[in-house]
């Protein structure tokens, strides 16, 4: 598992230490800095870090974010 140790606190998910470093680093444009850009750019994490499988197919897909990733290509 994946940790990140700030002073006496831990962040312990992908998405979440992604986001607290590209807030101290804009300047490396890590992440969209506004709204609905960083919305479907953190949307598109969280589906690849949750799914094994993210292509799957839309048969066995219930999930709108993924059926507009592979509508989208992906």
């Amino acid at each position: 598992m994946p940790a990140l140790q700030i002073g006496d606190d831990v962040l312990t998910e992908n998405i979440a230490i992604l986001n607290h470093i590209a807030e101290l680093v804009p300047e490396k444009a890590l992440l969209p800095t506004e709204g609905l850009a960083r919305a479907r750019a953190l949307e598109w994490l969280a589906l690849r870090l949750c799914c094994k499988d993210w292509r799957q197919s839309e048969v066995g897909c219930r999930s709108a974010p993924i059926r507009r990733l592979l509508r989208n290509g992906g």
